[in-house]
């Protein structure tokens, strides 16, 4: 709207210049009349929003597109778009505080209200420490994105670094866990086949097997201890992959793509990465979809179930992203 005001600013003020008012009843337009600082900080309006229109856009837009996989509306862009509209509203309230004849005590109340209400959105986002492992696992951003970003508060840049750190050693112990079960389950499976053994005196073991046996049973066992130990190394994944120096890094657009690749290099931290990678950002894309089931509910089947239908989205979905061939 401001966009199309600003276009067409002189048909506005022509319009006002010969406007009169007939009759006496009714709202009198004219109170509305647009003075030159008006169109001045229409233009400085237009300005600042812009980078919130091209950002929100970007955010909801579909991260399979092609040519843009994975780089639009994925999670880790929810931070990285905050701070970057955050910088544009303290360039925009300095220059306010800057140049006091340029733009009026609306604009600057208006900058200020926006600025606050930001930092209400960025409290938000400290209820889940996703926002900041997606930040931190990006391969072109890991911890060296707070460092630069958040200087200015070295609170924040540890906060950060804590809660990836927490929720790796989460995923740390998980994988611990299935080590251990994996181990205690290959553990016992000599076991039952030598009690079936000893049991059926026709295939009765002897010495020799029996020591055999014996040795594999305290092998898979100190194989299963071993497996479990090797997570605890002096650095971890997360410290391996902060450590990483490839400039290739520094160009990756699809995150999700890149750990697909290293998923090998990284198998606990991986996990976390396809996790975090695998949830959009907003809601936007969800919400399309469900406005396409109007298309499979018609008169004629009005009785489809919410799982079939629900199962007939997916099924498209997977076929039009060519999950599915």
């Amino acid at each position: 709207m401001i966009e199309r005001a600003l276009k067409l600013r002189h048909a506005i003020d022509l319009f006002f210049l010969n406007y009169r008012r007939i009759v006496a009843e009714g709202y009198d337009i004219s109170q509305d009349i647009l003075t030159p600082q008006d169109w001045v900080d229409l233009d400085h309006f237009l300005n600042i929003l812009k980078p919130f229109k091209d950002l929100t856009k970007r955010m909801e837009g579909r991260a399979n597109k092609s040519g843009s996989e994975g780089s639009h509306g994925s999670l880790h862009e929810t931070l990285e778009s905050l701070d970057v509209l955050f910088k544009k509203l303290q360039e925009a309230g300095k220059f306010a505080d800057d140049h006091p004849d340029v733009v009026s005590t609306y604009y600057s109340h208006a900058i200020d209200a926006a600025r606050i209400k930001l930092e209400e959105y960025f409290g938000l986002t400290d209820a889940t420490p996703a926002y900041r492992c997606a930040v931190a696992l990006h391969p072109a951003n890991k911890f060296t994105y707070f460092e630069l970003e958040w200087s200015h508060n070295r609170q924040w840049i540890s906060g950060a670094k804590r809660v990836v750190q927490e929720v790796f050693a989460q995923y740390e112990a998980a994988a611990a866990e299935a080590d251990r079960m994996d181990g205690v389950g290959q553990e016992e499976e000599p076991e039952e086949l030598e009690e079936e053994a000893i049991a059926d005196n026709s295939i009765a073991l002897d010495p020799l097997q029996q020591a055999r046996k014996r040795r594999q049973r305290l092998a898979v066992t100190a194989m299963s201890a071993t497996r479990g130990k090797k997570r605890v190394k002096l650095t971890s994944e997360l410290d391996e992959f902060m450590a990483r120096t490839n400039k290739t890094d520094l160009d990756v657009e699809d995150p999700l793509e890149w750990w697909v690749r290293h998923a090998s290099d990284y198998p606990i931290l991986s996990k976390m990465a396809f996790d975090l990678f695998s949830c959009p950002a907003m809601s936007a894309e969800c919400e399309r979809v469900f406005s396409q089931t109007k298309k499979v509910i018609t008169d004629e089947r009005n009785r489809l179930s919410s799982d079939t239908v629900a199962a007939i989205e997916c099924q498209k979905h997977l076929l039009r992203s060519g999950i599915l061939a």
